[in-house]
């Protein structure tokens, strides 16, 4: 990967063993010399050694890289008068080995390709030619579009392209417009969302019960038209009583010991919730919920109809399957089937227009408890 000798012009038959290196045996071409055992290598031909040889010598020594050149080796390259590589295309210019390697970069006999038709020639040549070229490929100042110098570029192509280039920037216009009004949408939508969250109203009855504070009732039915409605088939219950009847059930032996806890329905510091009151048979849990036919539980507004956004609400008996339905003037609105657990679960309805909601098991057979902590209203 050096220097051919057989460039070098002005040996006169003296050796070159001193600057030749000892891999490629060439004239050296940037050349480092090993500390160890003092001989010189060509730079690729050194690296590509010690990738396969790391820290070895080619002459079987530890190599060790030398900080300078050995001041004869750079003398004896200076002296050098060398033929340009591109001597069999034409170049006749002998230079010094420092400015050789500028000049071969620079030099107009270096082959070179068209870039149209990929046609090897000198450089000075493809300058020439290639302006030429008919498969050359040439680009519109106008319309942007490519073509080759021999198929030419008529006005009526360019004002074609021109125009398919202005409806293809028109169409990104639009996608971005549209892209930006569904944007505006989203942040109207969630703009409205929050004005109606802070529009919501909230009932959770902790002021369900508010007269003689110091003597708390355990539970007790609901005052009529409490928070504007009417509550059919509920009584409110405080949390002293939801602890007192959860200690028995778990200290007793009856079917009902199941884990699940009344107090799971207080959340968020509430003393009172409502449950489901009995209007079932006799025999059933005093709180049971209502069997389809009887009676069952209702809210009924007293003024007017009402928007609901969701209700939280849980039971104690596993398994529980009820129907939610929405009315206006009796005739059924909307209905949703809710599975409820012993944990107090928000069921989000967003009913509107309604003038009642009632609660009723989803199957005519069995019965639940539903326990009601809070309503929230739009």
């Amino acid at each position: 990967m050096g220097i051919d000798v057989d460039r070098i012009v002005n040996s006169n038959g003296n050796s070159t063993d001193l600057i030749t290196c000892s891999i490629c045996h060439d004239i050296l071409w940037k050349p480092f010399t090993c500390e160890i055992c003092e001989n010189s290598f060509c730079n690729d031909c050194i690296s590509l050694w010690l990738e396969k040889h790391p820290n070895v010598c080619p002459n079987n020594c530890e190599y060790k890289q030398r900080q300078r050149l050995p001041l004869i080796l750079v003398q004896l390259l200076s002296k050098l008068k060398i033929l340009c590589k591109n001597q069999q295309t034409g170049c006749q210019d002998i230079l010094s080995y420092e400015s050789l390697e500028q000049h071969e970069c620079q030099c107009d006999f270096q082959i070179e390709q068209c870039i149209g038709c990929s046609k090897a020639m000198p450089k000075k040549e493809r300058n020439i030619h290639e302006p030429l070229c008919e498969q050359v490929e040439l680009q519109c100042h106008v319309c942007q579009g490519k073509y080759k110098r021999m198929n030419g570029h008529d006005q009526i192509e360019c004002l074609q392209n021109c125009l398919i280039e202005q409806q293809i920037k028109i169409q990104l216009l639009e996608d971005k417009d549209k892209q930006q009004q569904i944007r505006l949408e989203q942040l109207e939508t969630r703009l409205t969302t929050f004005e109606n969250l802070n529009n919501r109203r909230i009932i959770q009855f902790d002021d369900v019960f508010e007269s003689n504070r110091e003597h708390i009732k355990t539970n007790g039915n609901i005052d009529f038209n409490y928070a504007n409605f009417i509550w059919e088939n509920f009584i409110y219950r405080h949390i002293s009583s939801a602890i007192y009847e959860d200690g028995c059930m778990m200290n007793s032996n009856s079917s009902n010991q199941n884990g699940y806890l009344r107090v799971n329905a207080f959340t968020q510091g509430q003393e009172y919730v409502l449950s489901s009151n009995s209007m079932a048979s006799p025999y059933q849990y005093s709180y049971s919920f209502p069997q389809l036919g009887s009676s069952y539980p209702t809210i009924t507004s007293s003024n007017g109809t009402f928007d609901i956004h969701s209700i939280d609400i849980s039971t104690i008996i596993p398994s529980s399957q009820i129907l939610v339905t929405g009315l206006k003037d009796d005739c059924e609105l909307y209905t949703k089937t809710i599975f409820l657990t012993n944990n107090s679960t928000r069921i989000v309805l967003e009913w509107l227009n309604i003038d009642k909601l009632s609660f009723r098991l989803a199957h005519p057979s069995g019965n639940t408890q539903m326990f009601l902590s809070r309503l929230i209203l739009t």
